[in-house]
């Protein structure tokens, strides 16, 4: 049953690229995209079954019956019963092993790339023309999709690779919401379960690039905004919930923040963060690790990617980011409020770099979005001027 289901798994993952527009030359990337995250999938496997959750997502159910796993989610619907839940099929009716559920994983975090790629498509469309476009020498696409941590929290068993996978569909979504309804719904409720306050910085962060656009008028804005209202307040309700926060002040925050910084620098890789400035955090939570930091294998490759991600953001800001982000489409802008908020939102809660590379994949999908456009919009520009 493994082998079977293993197979199927891995077919699905390379053959998911065929659901979508992409010519000859944008297939075979992304063949070499899932031979290299399926690598990585091998790699992370007994890493992920020797330490982390990912081990108790997929053994504890196969040890409850459903009746068993049904009553704990309804006594306690936290993201860690769910994630039983979900889980339960292959785990326990299927009895597959850890590996083949890893392939499983592995296959939605194949679809996210996927996802991400046809999104850039659809406002480039020939992926190809970006080739050979370099930043400090260092040639931006396809390398933007080949970071190894950006895969490694894409292909283990739980929440990273689920809300890897949910925010690409969201996005890739929103191009043709009419068309795509339900898919949108999967996002929205894969991103609600498990973690609703990343669902609260989506949907801020498609908001925004429709309140301040002039091609709407005051009626339409004041309409799209109210229809974001009714969803913030009740995310917002879900988010305080969810965490624990009994109600919004800064009295009650500034105590969450404290104790989730104490928690997860315990987990060790710990940085003290409390001194440092706002900006600085959010830095921090966006550039490190770094080379000063990295204590093992996995810290050294994070600081590669860290590396490869500032170097990028330095090539926006120093090319012409506001015109771009103000004449690009909503969907651009969506992607880079989201990762924005994110990141704001995230930077005074994280003391553990080991948290922070987690949690910053899934804000990925939105810079890879923006980044990639941005790199098209330089290049139409130096093509217009001649320079």
């Amino acid at each position: 049953m493994d082998i079977v289901f293993s197979l199927i798994f891995l077919m699905m993952a390379y053959s998911v690229k065929n659901l979508y527009a992409f010519n000859v030359g944008e297939k075979k990337l992304i063949s070499v995209i899932f031979v290299f995250h399926t690598l990585i999938c091998f790699v992370a496997t007994p890493i992920l079954f020797n330490g982390g959750d990912a081990k108790a997502y997929w053994m504890v159910p196969k040890e409850l019956s459903f009746e068993e796993l049904w009553l704990m989610v309804e006594m306690n619907p936290r993201p860690t019963e769910i994630m039983y839940l979900i889980n339960y099929i292959f785990a326990n009716i299927f009895a597959l092993s850890f590996t083949t559920g890893m392939l499983l994983y592995s296959f939605l975090g194949m679809w996210g790339f996927v996802l991400i790629l046809a999104t850039v498509k659809s406002f480039i469309p020939d992926l190809r023309v970006l080739r050979g476009f370099k930043i400090y020498g260092i040639p931006v696409y396809p390398l933007v999709f080949l970071l190894p941590n950006t895969h490694f929290w894409s292909v283990g068993i739980g929440k990273d690779t689920l809300l890897f996978f949910a925010v690409s569909l969201f996005i890739y979504s929103l191009l043709a919401l009419s068309k795509r309804f339900i898919s949108m719904v999967v996002a929205v409720a894969i991103a609600y379960f498990l973690r609703p306050h990343v669902l609260l910085f989506m949907v801020a962060g498609f908001a925004l690039p429709y309140v301040f656009s002039p091609r709407f008028n005051i009626i339409q804005k004041v309409l799209m905004g109210g229809a974001m209202l009714a969803l913030f307040f009740p995310l917002l309700n879900s988010v305080l919930a969810f965490a624990k926060i009994d109600q919004l002040s800064t009295e009650h925050l500034e105590s969450f923040h404290e104790s989730k910084a104490a928690a997860l620098s315990v987990a060790g890789s710990g940085i003290d963060l409390s001194a440092l400035p706002y900006p600085l955090k959010v830095l921090t939570f966006l550039f490190r690790p770094l080379f000063f930091d990295a204590h093992n294998v996995l810290a050294v490759v994070a600081s590669i990617e860290n590396l490869i991600q500032l170097f990028l953001v330095l090539f926006l800001l120093k090319n012409r980011f506001v015109r771009f982000l103000r004449k690009a489409d909503f969907i651009v802008k969506g992607s880079f409020f989201y990762y924005m908020i994110g990141a704001i939102a995230f930077a005074p809660m994280m003391s553990n770099l080991g948290i922070i590379i987690r949690e910053k994949n899934m804000l990925m999908p939105g810079f890879l979005i923006f980044v990639l456009t941005a790199i098209q919009f330089k290049r139409q520009q130096r093509y217009k001027y001649g320079r």
